[in-house]
This record gives C-alpha cells, structure tokens and sequence, in this order.
C-alpha cells in the first residue's frame, strides 16, 4: 500500500498487505464496513491466470484474513480479475479476464451471488469477445472512473509499419448481456458517455 504525498509523482510506502510467491491484479471492493481483495496467486502448481483468491479486512490498512474457501474460484476462463466490482441495479458484478485459448481474448461478466467471509459463488452473465472482423484479437480490462469507462483491447501489428488506429463495436453473448456492464452498453461505434 502506498499514499499518494503529491500526484502523480510523489508516494511513500505504508504497508505490505499481503505476502504472495507470485500475485497478480489485486482488485478490492468495499462494502459494508469489510475491505474484500480478489487476488490471483499462482503457486509451483497453478499458473497466475488460474486461481482466484479473496482475503477481508476491517480497513485498507488492517489485517487481511483469507476466505475460507480459498481458491474460491479455480478456472482459466473467468477467475483472473479483468479490473474492479461494481454495483448495478442492486447487484454486485466482477468482470474476469477470459484465459482461453489466449490470455486477454475477452472479458466474462459474472454476477457475485453470496460474498462472506466463508462463501463465494458467482455466476456468469455475459461475455465480451472481440469480433473476427475488426482485426482485434481480445479484450482484457473494463473499468470505469466518473463519466470515463475504459476496455483495453489488443491486435496484432506490423512493428516496422504504421497502421491507423481502429475502433471497435464489442461482441456480446447475447442481445441482453449489455446490460451488465457498469453503466450501460458501449454504442456501437466503440465511443462511450456518461
């Protein structure tokens, strides 16, 4: 954990959270008076794409206890984090990178059934995968800060030769799956708003 003394140039050093061989995309909600931090760890076993844990603590800076059923989630196509939970009407949902058959090539919406300190179930809603025509080979994280919602995607490009950048019109799983994402569905044009 670090603190921000002056932005964007400037932090110092708090605390270490949590002491992990190999983690990666630590993503942490809080509700209710509980810090959650959904974090994949990799072991001498599991790749880093694999499991996903969750650990809680009372503050940011307290001390993290891990859930009870570590590793809640064991899969390639949906456990690592794809960037933070968000609540829409009344519902929690965490967006999961899709592993499979390469690393970024969507994005799985799952909507997170029980969270406790013992419990995890989640179930998927909606996919966002790139269409075959556009050239794009996957998306990997959707966020959203104010009125910005953000989904990076990834091709593949010449290195000795420019190409103009393209926009993009997701794919979703099915005609309702949209209505998952944060704050609305991405138009068709790939441009977002408010």
């Amino acid at each position: 954990l670090y603190r921000c003394m002056r932005f964007p140039d400037r932090w110092r050093f708090e605390k270490v959270l949590l002491r992990a061989k190999y983690s990666a995309d630590a993503t942490f909600h809080h509700v209710d008076g509980t810090w959650w931090m959904f974090v994949n760890i990799g072991t001498d076993d599991t790749d880093v794409h694999d499991e996903l844990h969750i650990y809680h603590a009372d503050r940011l800076d307290g001390t993290w206890h891990p859930h009870g059923a570590n590793p809640v989630k064991s899969d390639v196509r949906s456990a690592r984090s794809a960037g933070r939970l968000y609540m829409r009407a009344g519902q929690l949902y965490r967006p999961a990178q899709i592993g499979v058959p390469i690393y970024g090539s969507g994005i799985s919406i799952n909507k997170v059934l029980k969270l406790t300190p013992t419990e995890y179930l989640e179930q998927e809603v909606a996919r966002i995968v790139a269409p075959a025509t556009d050239g794009i080979l996957g998306f990997h994280t959707l966020n959203r800060a104010g009125e910005l919602t953000v989904a990076d995607g990834f091709i593949r490009r010449n290195r000795f030769g420019d190409k103009p950048p393209i926009s993009f019109a997701p794919v979703f799983s099915d005609a309702a799956a949209a209505t998952h994402l944060p704050y609305g569905p991405i138009p068709a044009d790939g441009q977002t708003g408010g």
